[in-house]
Formats: structure tokens, C-alpha cells, sequence
């Protein structure tokens, strides 16, 4: 498994969210990450972390922005299958080795998992605790009620390489979300019923901060789309 983490200016919780990766039950796994020209303690905190001997693929890049950092990071991946996790996001530590045997199923090209959603105020809720989500070919309700969260997805990379395009360079904050779906389109999706990752909401999360840009992307994957 190759693990894609991209970095903005993360440290605030940046070795929480690695902890989490190296604590896994699962130890066949490589970390990339992606330095998206931060301007804080990121790179300290890594190359320390790769001095100690932990199998990290280490980039830096000036700021080039989400999608195309998501686009390196797969580009020095080696595995056979992708798993992304975020700088403020965690991991339950049996969460690789419990998806990755669903892809024992050919048509399974995409896992992902229930999540728990936190803030630092105690607040907390599992995401698929009331809301039905789905399995199998989920493309259309992808597309009409979208429910994947990044940090429990791990993809199949002959799945990935089947497309025309990964990650589109052009969006910053549904660039996680046309991929899935397009992955969908031709493949199955499979779940482990179970809270296997923890995200972070907090204000200097880009959801919070440029949420605007949603709307904004998604009428252009539209256009795309029906082209």
C-alpha cells in the first residue's frame, strides 16, 4: 500500500496523523509525502522520521496547490493499491489490514470505511451512523449524494491507471471527489462497516476556509462530465 499525504503549513498536527500511520497492524505499506511549499516545521518533522528509518518517499515542491500535489504523490507511488490520509486526519490501527481484503474481489476497484468526525471542543459523530451510503456500482448515487470521506478510501492502482486522468489539477477542493466518482463509473466500491478513521474538523481546514470553491468546481466537473 502506498500511503499519499499531501502537506500545507500541517505541523499543528502533523505527528499526530503519522503516529496513526506507522501504528498500523498491517506493516506492508510505503508513505509518500508531498511538501506543497510549506513554510512551517513539515519537512523537520518528516526527515526526522525518515532518519529513524520509517519507509517514507519524501518530495518537495514550491506551492502548486492540491490536485497537482494529489498527481505527485501518486507518481511516486509504488503500491498496488493508494490510501490517502490528510495532515489533520488519523487512523484506528487495524484500518489498511481490514480493507485491503475486500479487494480479494476483482471488480472491487475502491474500499472505504465509516469515519468518525471530531472537533477539539469533545464534539464527535460517525458519518455513516444515520446515513445510508452504498456499495457495489454506486456511481449514480455518488453523483446525487455524495458520502466518501478521503482519509477512509484506498483505491485499487490498476483501477486509477484505467482512467484518462487522475487527480484534475484544476480543482482544490473536490479534487478527491471527481476522482472517486470516476473510479465508480467503471468499478465497484466495497465498505468495512466500522469506524476505522478519525476527521479533524477545525477552522484552518480548507473546507472551512475556501468552502465557496465547492459549488464553483462542481458546476465545472459538471460540464465536464456531460461533455
Amino acid at each position: 500500500v502506498s500511503i499519499n499525504l499531501c502537506c500545507y503549513n500541517g505541523e499543528k498536527y502533523l505527528e499526530e496523523t503519522l503516529q496513526s500511520i506507522f501504528s498500523q497492524t498491517n506493516r506492508d505499506w510505503e508513505l509518500v509525502v508531498v511538501n506543497d511549499g510549506s513554510q512551517d516545521a513539515t519537512e523537520e518533522i518528516v526527515q526526522r522520521h525518515i532518519r529513524e528509518g520509517w519507509p517514507i518517499v519524501y518530495h518537495y515542491q514550491p506551492n502548486a496547490g492540491l490536485g497537482a500535489s494529489r498527481n505527485t504523490a501518486l507518481e511516486l507511488s509504488s503500491g498496488r493499491f493508494i490510501a490517502f490520509i490528510d495532515q489533520d486526519d488519523l487512523w484506528m490501527p487495524e484500518k489498511l489490514e481490514r480493507q485491503i481484503r475486500l479487494f480479494k474481489d476483482p471488480e472491487v476497484g475502491l474500499v472505504f470505511c465509516d469515519t468518525i468526525f471530531f472537533s477539539p471542543d469533545g464534539r464527535s459523530r460517525r458519518l455513516y451512523a444515520k446515513n445510508p451510503c452504498c456499495t457495489g456500482k454506486c456511481f449514480s448515487k455518488l453523483m446525487t449524494d455524495y458520502f466518501l470521506s478521503l482519509e477512509t478510501v484506498v483505491i485499487r492502482r490498476s483501477a486509477l491507471d484505467s482512467l484518462g486522468q487522475w487527480f484534475n489539477p484544476r480543482f482544490n477542493m473536490i479534487e478527491e471527489a471527481d476522482l472517486f466518482r470516476r473510479i465508480a463509473y467503471g468499478w465497484k466500491l466495497a465498505m468495512v462497516d466500522e469506524p476505522l478513521a478519525k476527521w479533524r474538523v477545525h477552522p484552518e481546514s480548507w473546507t472551512w476556509k475556501i468552502g465557496h470553491l465547492v459549488e464553483e468546481e462542481t458546476e465545472t466537473m459538471l460540464e465536464m462530465y456531460s461533455k
